[in-house]
């Protein structure tokens, strides 16, 4: 492996899931490669977060996600992004669903946040019940937090996620209503390609290319850039667009693909479990605990730990894989 320490922690987010609560059951939704059984069990212990966090900052990290469940979840949340935001971390992001995000959040501790990801996957109130199975009451705060996003002048640190699948929420209506939204507020759209989690979800994937020539009839209006992810090129095909005035791209994960399994380690975040376990590969059920390391304040085992993580993703653990369950 040719990845040292200090490029690991420079180049790579942590990107930690906070919690395994989640108030959406999104029949498509990965968990963050977590058990099922998992979900809804476990919230990080945030005197255990903030050391990490600080060890790993003294030794060269840049760059930190939070994630879930859903990270609004957390019922110590807000303690957790002070301690963020008093740190001198250079980039921070937020993945939510939008649900949650409360007025003294919006106004206050987000804002110094660099991204705020929200997963909506279309404005039409049938479909997103038939994917995440919320009610209107959620879907209305959603909706009155997007509208108070775009107000208070968040604008592209807001990316709006939009998994298309087939036969769902990938018409030309519902995907210009997502367009259209992020042109209203400046926000960046981002439309993933959808990756099965199960083996009968693979009839709902729609090929990349389908989705892009879908964007392009709809007005989007493809442009040029140099793609450089994490420091390497080769990872994630990206197409970038412009769209009524705001920017934003479609992009596909390629999980178990020979190619991207060859870069991976050089591209992958870095993955905190809710129960302090680092996980390399989504599609791979092995974690590598750091509990007992972070009870004992052993830096040297932490740290060698974040090299044993990035040694088996080198080793190509989903590799030839063409769903995230798969044995």
């Amino acid at each position: 492996m040719e990845l040292t320490l200090k490029q690991i922690l420079e180049r790579f987010p942590l990107r930690v899931s906070i919690t395994d609560y989640c108030n959406l059951h999104c029949f498509f939704c990965s968990n963050e490669g977590m058990n099922k059984e998992r979900r809804d069990s476990t919230n990080i212990d945030v005197d255990d977060f903030a050391y990490l966090l600080n060890v790993l900052m003294d030794n060269g990290l840049e760059h930190i996600s939070l994630t879930g469940g859903d990270p609004t979840l957390h019922p110590e949340l807000k303690r957790i992004l002070d301690i963020i935001n008093e740190s001198n971390i250079q980039r921070s992001f937020f993945h939510t669903n939008g649900i949650e995000l409360d007025e003294s959040l919006i106004m206050n501790q987000l804002y110094p946040f660099t991204k705020i990801a929200v997963s909506i996957h279309t404005t039409d109130f049938d479909t997103w019940r038939k994917i995440t199975r919320g009610t209107k009451e959620q879907y209305d705060k959603l909706t009155n937090n997007l509208n108070l996003l775009g107000r208070e002048g968040y604008g592209k640190k807001i990316e709006i996620k939009h998994v298309p699948i087939y036969g769902i929420n990938d018409t030309d209506e519902i995907i210009k209503g997502t367009l259209d939204l992020c042109a209203r507020y400046s926000f960046k759209f981002k439309f993933l390609n959808f990756e099965p989690i199960e083996n009968q979800h693979q009839r709902l994937i729609i090929p990349l290319g389908d989705l892009v020539a879908k964007l392009e009839g709809l007005g989007c209006r493809k442009i040029e850039k140099e793609w450089m992810f994490r420091g390497q090129t080769d990872y994630l095909p990206a197409n970038f667009f412009e769209y009524n005035g705001t920017e934003g791209f479609a992009i596909e994960i390629g999980c178990g693909e020979q190619s991207v399994c060859r870069t991976c380690y050089k591209s992958n975040e870095i993955f905190l479990t809710p129960n302090l376990e680092l996980k390399p590969c989504h599609i791979s059920p092995v974690s590598i605990s750091l509990k007992a390391a972070i009870d004992n304040q052993d830096l040297g085992k932490i740290l060698a730990k974040l090299v044993d993580s990035r040694i088996f993703l080198f080793q190509r653990p989903g590799e030839g894989k063409t769903y995230w369950n798969q044995d």
